[in-house]
């Protein structure tokens, strides 16, 4: 004969009132047709491509205007060099602009150098357009790239990057940097290259038409030029209005030629 079995106590915690839901919230009013809407886009993050902020009226899904607001990023740059030498002060410099940082520690050597009439020697003015050069070829490769991509010829990617890694490498291999050289410095250079630094650069820019010709190839394609060729076109009279920077105006047919005035 067995035993009844032995009931087990309910252990189960006794549950508290259920949590009250909170109240709907009453359906906004669907906007009517022909509505418009300003609703704003951005602003974008520096790296990213720069400051943009648009301004956009909207109608439904369609667009009806876009007002472009490019905006300035301030750093507070002018407020740090002031407690720096002129020489350290190339590092909050380079910073501005990190596609292209050699170029504006050049830019600001040469204003400092006019400023206290000091004149760099041959040598350091060599290395220096030799940097500048290999500077000017790594940030367009980049802008090549990356426009490549956002226009679907995603094939001019890896030469590009791969062009313009070797260059990094030159920098790396001269200064440690690769972003920010540090190579400049106010009556000359930070130091001079070290022993094959220069062999080695002639091997780099003796490589460089090759992969230059397979992006070439990309920038040749229907799709790539149908979203470049004639888009986004500034006049000469638009880029004389709005004071546009040399290159730019030179690229609208505008002959200009930039100097400081004495």
């Amino acid at each position: 004969m067995t035993e009844p079995a032995e009931e087990v106590p309910d252990i189960t915690p006794e549950r508290g009132p259920a949590p009250q839901q909170p109240p709907e919230r009453p359906a906004e009013p669907a906007a009517a047709a022909g509505e418009e809407l300003d609703l704003p886009f951005g602003p974008l993050h520096p790296p990213l491509g720069g400051i943009l902020h648009l301004a956009l009226t909207v109608d439904g899904d369609r667009v009806v205007a876009c007002r472009p607001r490019i905006g300035h990023l301030h750093r507070g740059v002018e407020k740090l060099c002031e407690g720096e030498r002129f020489a350290d002060a190339v590092g909050h410099l380079e910073r501005l602009d990190t596609a292209a940082a050699v170029t504006t520690s050049l830019a600001y050597a040469g204003a400092v150098e006019k400023l206290v009439g000091l004149a760099a020697p041959p040598r350091a003015r060599f290395l220096r357009t030799l940097l500048a050069e290999l500077q000017r070829i790594a940030s367009h490769l980049l802008w090549l790239a990356s426009t490549a991509v956002d226009c679907g010829a995603v094939p001019a990617l890896p030469p590009a990057i791969e062009a313009r890694e070797a260059i990094l490498d030159l920098f790396e291999s001269y200064r440690g940097g690769r972003i920010t050289v540090g190579a400049f410095t106010p009556g000359g250079l930070a130091a001079d290259p070290p022993p094959g630094w220069l062999e080695r650069c002639q091997q780099v820019v003796a490589e460089l038409p090759a992969q230059l010709g397979q992006c070439q190839l990309v920038a040749d394609q229907r799709t790539f030029k149908r979203r470049t060729v004639g888009v986004g076109v500034l006049t000469a009279a638009q880029a004389a209005a709005l004071t546009v920077p040399s290159r730019c105006s030179a690229a609208a047919s505008r002959a200009v030629v930039a100097s400081v005035p004495a």
